[in-house]
């Protein structure tokens, strides 16, 4: 069991320095290739990452969850982004912090 956070203002789910471990450790297969990443200041840079799909257990539901790990990042935290919230179908409500499935 780990935690992650919902983050709006990413399109990509990031897989954080411990989780990125946790998988390469278990023998999870990565995929090599470049992204362009847009920082938080909007200059743009290409960066090579690692991608891979798990399946995560989600308030009773197993869902699909494309990973981007940023070799090198330290310190970083699990974020699930835009990608996975439209695809599982999860409503945050904000004002009340919490979440639904919309189905």
């Amino acid at each position: 069991m780990g935690t992650a956070c919902a983050d709006t203002a990413v399109t990509h789910s990031i897989a954080g320095e411990t989780l990125y471990h946790i998988l390469k450790k278990q023998g999870t297969t990565f995929t090599t290739g470049s992204l362009t990443v847009s920082l938080a200041d909007g200059n743009k840079i290409e960066r090579y990452v690692n991608t891979t799909c798990v399946k995560i257990r989600l308030g009773g539901h197993t869902l699909p969850l494309n990973l981007v790990a940023i070799p090198g990042a330290k310190n970083n935290n699990t974020l699930l982004g835009m990608d996975f919230l439209e695809s599982s179908g999860i409503v945050l409500n904000v004002k009340r912090k919490t979440w639904f499935f919309d189905d």
